[in-house]
C-alpha cells in the first residue's frame, strides 16, 4: 500500500536528517564555528569575575598546535601621561579593545593586529599620580572606561567616539580631606536594573581621601553612594552601622559582618590643618554583580598609611574587606574583614568572584588566604591557606606596626607585593589561585607628614627564594585538588578555558595545565616578562585566539596572537565535510522524491487496468 511506504519514507527522511544536523553540530564543535566563548566582554570574562571561557576549539588535545599569528607593540606618543597595558584586553565580535595607561583605549582587529582607531579622553583634571587603568568593560555597544580624571566615559565601540561621561565623582565629596587615585576597578553593570556600580581608589600614604563606592544611573544620575571610612575628624560609631547617601539624604544602616566594631576605630584620621593622615577605598579588583538579585559583590583596600596605624588604632571597617552591596539602595548588606588593623598593605584587591548555582563569593587576598563566603550572609564557608607559603607576619590589633615601638628592620612574608597579587579562576568545579613567595625587607618610618608616599616604612626585595605554586581547590570544601610549582613571581590572572588553565608567569613563560590534573600540557616562551594573564576569544573568521601581553627589553610592550598553527587546514577540511554532507542529503533527497514518484505512477497505473469490481 501506498501510505504504510510512505511512512516508512517519512522516517527514513527524518533519520537522514537528523544524521546530517549531529554530523554539522560535531564538526562545528570540534573547528569551533559558532561556538560559545567567541567574545571576552569583561576583564574578567563575564559578570560572575570567573576568568572562565567556555569555548572547546582550543584544548588539551591541540594546545602544542599554537603559533604567532601576530604581534602589535603598544604605541607611544608624545604627551602621554603613562606607557603600557595591565589591563585584560576584552575581544568583541572580532575586535580587541586594549585600555592604555597613556591613557587611550585601542580598537585592534583581531585577525590581523591592526589598529583601528584610538580614543584619548579630554581629561578635565591632570591627574597627581601616574594613570594606570586596571580594566575596562564592554556593554551594548559601549566601553565603559574609568578615566584617570575620576570620570566614567562610555566609548562607542564601533568607531572610538566617546558617546557620554559621568564627571565629577571625586569633587564635592562629604566629608573628605584627602585626594583620590587616577585608578580604580573597571565600572560594573547591573544589567537588570542598568545601574553602573563604581568607586575611586584612594591616594596612597598619608593623602588618603574618604572612599566610597556608588550606583549611578546610565545617563550620569548619582543613585547613591556608600562610604567607607568615616568623614575627616572621625566618627565614634563608625563600624557600628553604615552610612549611604541617596538623592534624598542621608540613611544609616546596620550590616553584619565577621569583625566586631570598636568605638573610635579611626580616631580623627589624623586630621591636621585641614587634612587627614589616614583613610582607605575601594580595591581595583573586578566587581562582580549578581543582576538576577540586584547585589554587587566587592573588595576594598587596605587602610592607610599601609605599614603604620598611628592614626588608625581600631579595626579600621570597612577596608581589607569584602562587601556585598544592594545595586538599588546601596545599602551594605554583609561585610567580611580579612584582616583586621592592617599594617601588612595586605588588601584583598582583584576579582571577587561570585559562584552560581551554589551562591558562593570567593575572594583572594594578599595574605595569601582564599576564602569562601556564603552569598546571602556573608558567614565563612571555608579558606584556604596555601602551605607553601613563608609567613613571617603577625597582625595584631594593639600594635602601630610590625615590631611597634622597634624602628629595627623587618623581614614581611608575604612581602609588599602580596602573596596573591593576581586574579582568580573559577572552573570545573574548582577555584584556581597562584600562592606567591616574594618576601620584603621594612624599615618603620613615621607618619608625620601628609603625602601619597608617606607610609610607615621603606622597603627593598629581600634575599629569599620567589616562586609560585598554584593550587587549584575543590570550590565546595576548600581541598586541594591538585599543585604545580613555578620558579617565577606571579601577577596577572589565571585563565581556565578548554579543559586548561593558563598561567602566565614573569619569567618562565605561559604555562598550559590540565584543568583535572594539573599536569603541564605546554609551555610556549614569548621572549619577555608576562606581568598580565591570558585572554581568550575569536576573530572575524571565527578563528579561536589567545592574547598575551608580554614586556621586552627597552620597556617595549607587546600584544601576541597566539592561533592554532593548522587552523586553515582543518577550515578548509570542514568547509569541504559541510559540502560533501549538503550534497549526499540533497542527491538522497533526490532519489527519494524520484522514488515516492515513480512508486505514485505505478499506483495509478495498476488501478486504470484493474478489472471492475463485481455489483453486490
Amino acid at each position: 500500500m501506498l501510505f504504510p511506504d510512505f511512512c516508512r519514507q517519512q522516517s527514513l527522511m527524518a533519520l537522514l536528517k537528523t544524521a546530517a544536523v549531529v554530523m554539522l553540530a560535531t564538526l562545528m564543535s570540534v573547528f569551533g564555528v559558532h561556538a560559545e566563548g567567541r567574545n571576552w566582554p569583561l576583564a574578567n570574562y563575564d559578570e560572575l569575575g570567573t576568568n572562565h571561557n567556555p569555548q572547546k576549539a582550543i584544548n588539551a588535545q591541540n594546545v602544542g598546535k599554537l603559533a604567532v599569528a601576530w604581534s602589535l607593540e603598544i604605541p607611544r606618543k608624545e604627551g602621554d601621561l603613562g606607557t603600557g597595558v595591565m589591563a585584560p584586553p576584552l575581544v568583541v565580535e572580532g575586535v580587541v579593545y586594549l585600555a592604555t595607561n597613556a591613557p587611550s583605549i585601542l580598537a585592534v582587529d583581531a585577525s590581523s593586529g591592526k589598529i583601528l582607531w584610538d580614543y584619548r579622553p579630554a581629561l578635565k583634571t591632570t591627574p597627581t599620580a601616574l594613570p594606570h587603568t586596571h580594566g575596562i568593560n564592554y556593554y551594548d555597544g559601549l566601553i565603559l572606561f574609568p578615566s584617570p580624571d575620576c570620570s566614567i566615559r562610555f566609548v562607542n565601540a564601533s568607531t572610538g567616539l566617546e558617546h557620554s561621561a559621568i564627571t565629577g565623582i571625586c569633587e564635592n565629596v562629604p566629608g573628605n580631606a584627602g585626594t583620590y587615585s587616577p585608578t580604580g576597578p573597571p565600572p560594573a553593570l547591573d544589567t537588570a536594573r542598568k545601574v553602573v556600580v563604581w568607586g575611586p581608589s584612594v591616594s596612597g600614604g598619608t593623602a588618603a581621601g574618604r572612599g566610597f563606592v556608588a550606583g549611578y544611573s546610565m545617563n550620569g544620575t548619582m543613585l547613591w553612594r556608600l562610604f567607607l571610612t568615616p568623614p575627616a575628624g572621625g566618627d565614634t560609631l563608625w563600624g557600628f552601622r553604615y552610612v549611604v547617601e541617596r538623592r534624598d539624604g542621608f540613611f544609616e544602616g546596620r550590616a553584619s559582618g565577621n569583625v566586631e566594631p570598636m568605638a573610635g576605630d579611626w580616631g580623627d584620621l589624623g586630621l591636621h590643618l585641614g587634612r587627614t593622615r589616614a583613610g582607605g577605598g575601594v580595591s581595583f579588583g573586578h566587581i562582580s554583580v549578581d543582576s538576577e538579585l540586584g547585589v554587587a559583590y566587592l573588595s576594598t583596600a587596605n587602610p592607610k598609611p599601609d605599614w603604620n596605624a598611628t592614626y588608625r588604632p581600631g579595626p579600621n571597617l570597612y577596608t581589607s574587606s569584602i562587601l556585598a552591596v544592594n545595586v538599588t539602595t546601596g545599602d551594605m548588606l554583609w561585610y567580611y574583614q580579612t584582616t583586621p588593623h592592617d599594617y601588612y598593605n595586605l588588601d584583598c584587591t582583584w576579582n571577587t568572584v561570585l559562584a552560581k548555582p551554589s551562591n558562593i563569593v570567593v575572594k583572594g587576598c594578599k595574605n595569601g588566604v582564599v576564602y569562601a563566603l556564603n552569598a546571602s550572609n556573608g558567614n565563612l564557608l571555608w579558606s584556604f591557606d596555601p602551605p607553601s607559603l613563608k609567613k613571617t607576619i603577625q597582625p595584631s590589633m594593639t600594635k602601630r606596626w610590625h615590631n611597634d615601638p622597634s624602628d629595627n628592620s623587618f623581614l614581611q612574608c608575604p612581602g609588599a607585593f602580596g602573596a596573591i597579587e593576581s586574579d582568580i579562576a573559577l572552573a570545573y568545579g574548582k577555584v584556581y589561585v597562584a600562592a606567591m613567595n616574594f618576601c620584603t625587607l621594612h624599615v618603620p618610618t613615621p607618619v608625620e607628614e601628609h603625602g601619597s608616599t608617606v607610609r610607615g616604612s621603606v622597603y627593598n626585595v629581600a634575599p629569599t627564594h620567589i616562586n609560585t605554586t598554584i593550587y587549584a581547590v575543590d570550590v565546595r570544601d576548600g581541598r586541594v585538588v591538585w599543585s604545580f610549582f613555578v620558579s617565577s613571581a606571579y601577577r596577572g590572572w589565571l585563565t581556565a578555558t578548554g579543559g586548561m588553565l593558563i598561567a602566565s608567569t614573569i619569567s618562565e613563560g605561559m604555562f598550559f595545565l590540565d584543568a583535572e590534573t594539573g599536569r603541564l600540557l605546554h609551555r610556549i616562551d614569548l621572549g619577555g616578562e608576562l606581568r598580565t594573564g591570558a585572554v581568550v576569544g575569536a576573530d572575524g573568521q571565527g578563528r579561536f585566539t589567545i592574547l598575551q601581553l608580554v614586556e621586552k627589553e627597552g620597556s617595549r610592550q607587546v600584544l601576541i596572537a597566539l592561533r592554532l598553527q593548522n587552523y586553515e587546514t582543518a577550515r578548509w577540511v570542514f568547509i569541504s565535510l559541510v559540502a560533501a554532507v549538503v550534497a549526499a542529503f540533497m542527491i538522497l533527497f533526490r532519489l527519494w522524491t524520484r522514488g515516492f514518484v515513480l512508486k505514485r505512477r505505478e499506483l495509478q497505473r495498476s488501478r486504470q487496468t484493474a478489472p471492475p469490481r463485481p455489483e453486490e
